[in-house]
């Protein structure tokens, strides 16, 4: 008996481990083959393309979902160029694998390129194009009990949070450089490591507290939902300062412009693919924030949808100088922001020196978009959706209305001085107007008072004369430099100097209260 129940085990047994074989088997086929096959596939096609993929890198900010498209990436593999995309959130590193051939192209803004290219010693890649231009993706926020407006942080006390060596941090200086003479050197920075980390230490900071915090978008967004927060600055009156570049290594364009050309103009019909669909760049925000891991509401994509502009084909025509002043609706040719750019990040102690002075043309390569204009390339054979948004020009105001704007800052505190009892520019003070000029189109949405100064002595009628004078003839040549003359004006001080600053126009930069 005990024989039998122990032969009946065995058979059970047997039956059981039989059933666990062959559900191992099913298992095998439909599930763990399956995913073998697949992984090894996914090997050989890494590997089979591992010496011909272009390698471009980016990080997530959105202006940068184009790039990162399904579209775009499908229609650059019908052209058998399979761009992979790495994500290199570090400037410095992004730029050192640009020069080692590790990346064959990469996204800078013109800023962290001048600061980078500071620091190597070298510019390893060539502008091939401008991919977009923050219209208020990159801010600075604060609790509006403590900063109510940017002249509350003119104190040496003041502090501003933020991700170091980042656009954020260009967008900081550039508030500093004409409006809030007491931050000097570094010691208003207080740097973080990320973006999350200036929003946690939004959260956890006092309310009365004397700090600014500048972020980019979506943590913008995010951070000024707090009902208690107040947008005190961003990309919005700063025009032409954080701006998206496309650039190609110099060894990588030399061995494949076709690539490189093929590269650009898939993109540009690619941008203009989604810009032309209703909601399309929306949608294509939604579904680019996801693959990083931020589900985006639509409201969310919209906002940020608003902030950037994405340079399209006759707008890169514009800033490569390929179209005339008439076509090209005020927009900054690429080396005169890059001139102006590196004149901010000097004067703020960013870098020492403008290591391309006089020689911006040379950081940037206009071939391919000189053959697609001569070409009449235009995405889609229409311009409907790819014209030139230029600058919006601001009103014209009344005397009582320019009586009406805030102060915000000087312009750096520069003067323009002239001969004793002259009011005709000298050599140098009209470079140094051009300078102004230059750092005014930086700002589009605010306006500009010249103040012409005299000395005390003699007579006080005939000094209000000259002193008007000097302010006229720094607002003409202003104008014959392309500002607008709703936005500057001429007057003479009310005060007569016994210092140098007698002999020279200072300025007031102004905006309408909100």
């Amino acid at each position: 008996m005990d024989q039998e129940r122990k032969a009946g085990r065995w058979i059970i047994l047997g039956v059981i481990i039989l059933a666990l074989i062959a559900l191992g088997g099913l298992a095998y086929k439909h599930f763990i083959s399956p995913a073998v096959q697949k992984m090894q596939a996914k090997e050989k096609l890494a590997e089979r393309f591992k010496g011909d993929a272009l390698r471009f890198g980016t990080d997530w900010f959105a202006g940068y979902a184009v790039l990162r498209s399904p579209y775009y990436l499908d229609l650059l593999a019908q052209k058998t160029i399979h761009l992979v995309i790495e994500d290199e959130p570090d400037y410095k590193k992004r730029m050192e694998k640009l020069a080692s051939g590790e990346l064959h192209m990469a996204v800078f803004t013109i800023d962290t390129e001048l600061s980078v290219g500071s620091q190597l010693g070298n510019f390893p890649g060539t502008i091939v194009l401008v991919i977009d231009e923050s219209v208020g993706a990159d801010g600075i926020v604060a609790y509006k009990t403590a900063v109510p407006n940017v002249q509350a942080l003119n104190r040496p006390d003041a502090k501003i949070v933020l991700f170091k060596d980042t656009p954020n941090e260009t967008l900081a200086r550039h508030m500093i450089s004409g409006m809030l003479p007491a931050l000097t050197g570094d010691s208003w920075i207080v740097g973080m490591e990320n973006e999350e980390q200036v929003y946690k230490e939004f959260l956890r900071t006092p309310k009365t507290a004397l700090r600014a915090f500048a972020l980019w978008e979506p943590w913008l967004s995010k951070t000024l939902e707090n009902p208690d927060a107040i947008l005190i600055y961003d990309t919005s009156q700063a025009t032409s300062t954080v701006v998206d570049v496309w650039i190609v290594s110099s060894a990588y364009y030399k061995a494949e412009p076709v690539k490189v050309r093929q590269t650009i103009e898939t993109y540009l019909q690619a941008l203009h693919h989604y810009e032309s669909q209703s909601g399309g760049m929306v949608q294509l925000v939604i579904d680019d924030g996801k693959q990083s891991g931020d589900n985006l509401s639509e409201k969310q994509a919209r906002q940020i949808v608003a902030k950037i502009r994405w340079k399209n084909t006759m707008e890169n025509y514009a800033h490569f100088g390929l179209l005339n002043l008439s076509e090209s609706g005020g927009l900054q040719r690429l080396d005169s922001m890059i001139a102006s750019i590196a004149r901010m990040l000097v004067k703020t102690g960013k870098i020492s020196r403008h290591p391309m002075a006089g020689r911006e043309h040379e950081l940037y390569d206009d071939q391919i978009l000189s053959a697609l204009k001569r070409e009449n390339f235009h995405p889609g054979d229409s311009v409907q959706h790819d014209g030139v948004r230029g600058v919006k020009e601001l009103q014209a105001l009344t005397p009582e209305q320019w009586n009406t704007l805030l102060v915000v800052g000087n312009l750096d505190a520069r003067s323009i001085d002239f001969l004793r009892s002259q009011s005709s520019l000298t050599v140098q003070g009209k470079r140094d107007v051009e300078e102004v000029a230059e750092q005014l189109k930086a700002w589009p949405s605010y306006y500009l008072t010249v103040v012409g100064n005299t000395r005390k002595e003699g007579d006080p009628e005939a000094n209000r004369v000259l002193a008007k004078a000097r302010a006229d003839t720094v607002v003409e040549k202003m104008i014959q430099l392309g500002i607008i003359k709703n936005r500057v004006r001429g007057i003479a001080s009310t005060e007569n100097q016994n210092n140098p600053q007698g002999q020279s126009v200072t300025f007031k930069l102004l905006r309408q209260s909100y």
